[in-house]
């Protein structure tokens, strides 16, 4: 008897235990379910926003009291037929599980932020609200679904996993309308819709360069293009409504709409107009087609009356060949409009001599081949972007803008021509190489005219020259980041070189500039050789930073020969022998300077400028003709 009752403890304590770990398990690894909560919108609060706080818009019930708690990540918040006819707006970025609107009759507005659906959420619209998205922007998680029960949307993200549909896709009248997958999209069979022709929507992985998803079933697709897309299975979207456009980068399971070239015929006009367009030069308006990214876009001899005429690019994606050269003297305009979208071409640009290329918005190159820019002494008002994966741009001329060039992916060939702008900019991960070839990049603005990211970068100095120009007492860095570059002239005030870079020659052509040249905090600029154009009434001031550290100029030559200058706080180090020369002020922090004459003489001579060391051998012989022993 006692070893029953004994067996039936241990089984009773078994039990116990195997309950408390259940329970445990249960409370680790499912959702925790009592933190979610139904929000119901019920109005009343301090403001119509969303996330008003001192007075909310929320009850827990339907219909019942405000001021319950703003809805949050693992929320549901719903709008139903006791939520009234007045607006809810979305003023900054919100986050929910879910967001219903079934029976809701009232107007919701999002000007602002983000609304972002959660891990196996949904966003379920209202076939009979208003819904006023503006341009921004709604992001989805892994896992869940949407109903538009037919409402125009604004720009989608899928942020991670896969977005369903239930049921058709349609996107407002947005020209930057995009629907960008850094997860997958399942079509379940429906439709996905740009606006119109030519307002399209640009389905996009969000890298260049590696494909993303999509599940289209029994699906289609209108007033489309795509972008790093893969389908699961093959699809002839050639004659789908609005045409099918290929920006690039798409699996071989598309077959796109057949590129053509268009010729425009409309003097003064939009872009998006398709009786500017012609199918061949001084044809029927209409016979053409507005461009879609794989086609060409002509402007010729028959494209303008005369002078005087402004063609505006209204398109985010204006084609792949851009190409202005036989316009004559007719000196065209060309012009972005002052809305939220560049322009992106996917070949090669020719301009013409004369025109001018204006607007508020730049030009983002993105081909994927080998392509020229053409500039014909044209000077951009704003930034172009090389984004060319697996692509190269050549310049054919010299290129000038008062703007930045940017570059985040491609190759970028300068070859024998001068680049001239307010910055240089290389950003991102990518890969990119720049090669500089043998003309002069000048850097005009201030800031971080030169901002230089080396991750996934090359950079072939060849035989360039930089130049950063700009004189005003405003400061400037020249952001080397560490790599090799050829000539560096300074003509410029203010300007800090920061990283531990490698210079052929360090031309300081910028005396009586008040700042001068500044070495940035405990970094060595590796030189071949050190110029300067300062004289005896023409200082030229170079430093490294007060209390920074130890910045340094190092040199294997056998000389440095400069004279005229101001230096502070700076180390000059290597094998070489600095000499500052004996016009020279020595201020104070400085380290392995001679200030004296350099005992060769001149000291800008030719040699010594083209980075040639001197011929002499210190401590030894020189060679001139024979030899001579001290």
């Amino acid at each position: 008897m006692k070893i029953i009752c004994q067996a039936q403890n241990v089984n009773k304590n078994k039990m116990k235990y195997f309950k408390y770990i259940f329970f445990i398990g249960l409370f680790l690894f499912l959702p925790n379910i009592s933190e979610a909560a139904d929000r119901y919108w019920v109005g009343g609060g301090a403001s119509t926003n969303w996330n008003a706080t001192s007075n909310t818009n929320w009850s827990a019930t339907s219909g019942g009291s405000n001021n319950a708690s703003v809805p949050g990540a693992s929320d549901n918040a719903i709008f139903d037929v006791n939520s009234g006819a007045g607006t809810s707006n979305i003023s900054a970025s919100i986050t929910v599980l879910s967001a219903t609107f079934t029976g809701f009759i009232g107007t919701l507005t999002h000007s602002a932020g983000t609304l972002t659906i959660t891990t196996n959420g949904s966003l379920t619209l209202g076939a009979g609200m208003t819904y006023t998205p503006s341009a921004s922007r709604t992001a989805f998680g892994s896992g869940t679904t949407l109903t538009t029960a037919g409402q125009g949307m604004s720009p989608i993200t899928i942020a991670a996993g896969t977005l369903t549909l239930q049921d058709n896709l349609t996107f407002m009248d947005l020209k930057q309308a995009d629907l960008i997958l850094v997860g997958a999209l399942d079509m379940n069979g429906f439709t996905v819709s740009g606006n119109s022709a030519t307002s399209r929507i640009l389905i996009t992985s969000n890298i260049l360069g590696t494909q993303r998803t999509i599940t289209r079933g029994s699906g289609a697709f209108a007033n489309a293009d795509f972008r790093d897309i893969d389908l699961e299975a093959s699809y002839n979207c050639s004659a789908i409504t609005g045409l099918c456009g290929d920006a690039g980068g798409n699996s071989a399971d598309f077959t796109f709409t057949t590129a053509t070239t268009n010729y425009w015929i409309g003097n003064t006009g939009n872009w998006n107009d398709v009786n500017e367009w012609a199918s061949t030069s001084g044809g029927s308006a209409a016979t053409g087609r507005v461009p879609l990214p794989q086609d060409d876009a002509t402007f010729d001899a028959n494209s303008f009356s005369g002078t005087g005429f402004t063609v505006t690019a209204n398109m985010p994606r204006v084609g792949t060949n851009i190409d202005f050269s036989a316009v004559g003297t007719d000196n065209p305009t060309w012009t972005v409009p002052n809305e939220s979208y560049n322009n992106t071409i996917y070949g090669s640009l020719t301009l013409a001599s004369g025109m001018a290329v204006g607007g508020t918005n730049g030009r983002i190159f993105e081909g994927r081949g080998s392509f020229t820019l053409t500039n014909a002494g044209v000077s951009y008002s704003r930034a172009i972007t090389i984004s060319m994966v697996d692509g190269t741009l050549t310049l054919l001329d010299a290129y000038s803008s008062v703007s930045t060039i940017v570059f985040t992916n491609g190759t970028f060939d300068a070859d024998v021509f001068s680049v001239t702008g307010s910055g240089v900019s290389i950003s991102g991960s990518a890969t990119k190489v720049i090669n500089m070839g043998s003309g002069t990049w000048t850097v005009t603005g201030t800031g971080s005219p030169w901002g230089w990211a080396t991750s996934g970068t090359t950079l072939n100095e060849e035989t360039s020259t930089i130049v950063m120009s700009n004189t005003l007492a405003t400061a400037k860095t020249f952001a080397g980041a560490g790599e090799t570059y050829n000539n560096l002239t300074i003509t410029g005030d203010n300007v800090t070189i920061t990283g531990n870079n490698t210079f052929n020659v360090m031309a300081l052509n910028n005396p009586d500039l008040t700042t001068g040249v500044i070495i940035g905090t405990g970094s060595t600029q590796t030189i071949t050789n050190l110029t300067t154009t300062a004289a005896a009434t023409d200082v030229v001031v170079l430093s490294g930073v007060a209390g920074g550290g130890t910045e340094t100029l190092t040199s294997s030559t056998s000389q440095i020969c400069v004279d005229y200058l101001t230096i502070t706080n700076l180390t000059a180090a290597g094998t070489a022998a600095w000499y500052a020369g004996a016009n020279s002020t020595d201020g104070t922090g400085n380290g392995g300077w001679l200030f004296e004459a350099c005992p060769s003489g001149d000291p800008n001579s030719a040699s010594r400028q083209s980075g040639v060391p001197n011929e002499k051998v210190r401590g030894g012989f020189k060679v001139r003709g024979g030899v001579k022993f001290r």
